[in-house]
């Protein structure tokens, strides 16, 4: 017995063994390959149309079944949901296709189930929704300005296009919440608080921030005229910012109307302006250029390389500025380099004629 085991070790430590083996896969892997933890733009990839929005597919269920029968719940997205079932219904999420995934029936789970879920789905992204290199810019906002929502807006549509997406439907359903605020009891600045510390990934930077802190205080703790006080500074300093973060939401849920119609248009815009690159893609690809041919000396056909075709090019004007026409060249028989001298027109009908008459 204790020869196998022996040789059992030696196997496992033989790289060639651990290479060529097939591995069981454990159920801790197999839950890591889907789509909680993924980065956002490749679950959106996968995910589907919410309000004329691509979002992450979790998002799209809950964010469904919530504005068709949660609107009016009170406490919604500040009471969470019991730990059992949201459990369930993300192993359900991360087992199932994405084709089976986009069909789940979120009908039969409590409506704080789903709320808790979709925080849950924010706070698992490798990187915030909001993503840490425009944190500094929200911060620098000074919410008592009157260009205060006007800045605030110019940051939010430089952002990527998958977290600018993300947040336009999140801040949809908050509007949607927000008409039933007699309800659910949910006013701005209760949902500022649930929200900005999820968008923004204040707990996850907490939580490595009290770590690190404690580290630091660990290796430096027997040196001389270090200060006591350096992990709970930095930690109010962090609280401070995340108070900021929650005023910046308040705002947001407060004139949602103005923000939502900004990125509508935004929106828009961009759709347009894709739409017309694909057109032009599709006609670059799918309808080539014509060229004119002239008879060779062996009867076949050589293309006029020089002689492009610009009838199929379709030059837009843009308002105020003139759009020069371009200057089409004549094909001109001189300039080709042939042995055959071509009759023209006039001494062919000559020749013709001639030869009538006899």
């Amino acid at each position: 017995m204790y020869n196998n085991l022996a040789t059992e070790k030696k196997k496992n430590r033989n790289v060639f063994n651990f290479l060529f083996t097939r591995q069981k896969p454990n159920t801790e892997s197999y839950f890591n390959e889907g789509i909680f933890g993924v980065p956002l733009c490749d679950a959106i990839k996968s995910g589907s149309i919410l309000w004329g929005l691509r979002v992450p597919d979790p998002v799209y269920l809950c964010f469904l079944e919530i504005y068709k029968r949660g609107l009016k719940t009170e406490g919604l997205f500040r009471l969470s949901g019991a730990t059992s079932e949201v459990i369930n219904l993300e192993n359900r999420m991360n087992m199932c296709s994405i084709e089976e995934r986009k069909f789940l029936d979120m009908s039969g789970y409590d409506v704080h189930t789903l709320t808790s879920l979709v925080k849950k789905y924010l706070r698992d992204l490798p990187e915030p929704v909001i993503p840490n290199s425009f944190h500094e810019q929200f911060q620098s906002v000074n919410l008592f300005s009157k260009n205060a929502i006007h800045q605030l807006a110019s940051i939010i549509i430089s952002l990527p296009s998958d977290n600018k997406q993300l947040i336009h439907a999140i801040i949809i359903m908050i509007a949607q919440i927000q008409k039933n605020v007699d309800q659910n009891m949910m006013c701005p600045e209760a949902l500022a608080i649930v929200f900005a510390p999820v968008l923004t990934g204040f707990e996850h930077s907490l939580k490595d921030l009290t770590n690190s802190c404690i580290s630091t205080h660990s290796t430096f703790k027997r040196q001389k005229n270090q200060p006591q006080a350096t992990t709970s500074d930095i930690i109010s300093q962090h609280i401070k910012r995340n108070k900021h973060w929650t005023d910046i939401w308040i705002l947001l849920i407060e004139r949602h109307d103005f923000f939502i119609d900004i990125l509508d248009k935004h929106h828009s815009a961009l759709r347009e302006q894709n739409k017309t690159i694909s057109t032009r893609n599709y006609r670059q690809h799918h309808c080539p250029i014509q060229n004119r041919t002239l008879p060779s000396s062996s009867f076949s056909t050589t293309s006029l390389s020089n002689d492009v075709d610009y009838s199929n090019h379709n030059h837009p004007s843009i308002e105020g500025i003139p759009v020069a026409k371009p200057n089409i060249p004549t094909p001109s028989l001189s300039k080709k380099n042939s042995f055959f001298h071509f009759p023209k027109q006039n001494t062919i009908r000559k020749i013709l004629l001639t030869s009538t008459i006899r």
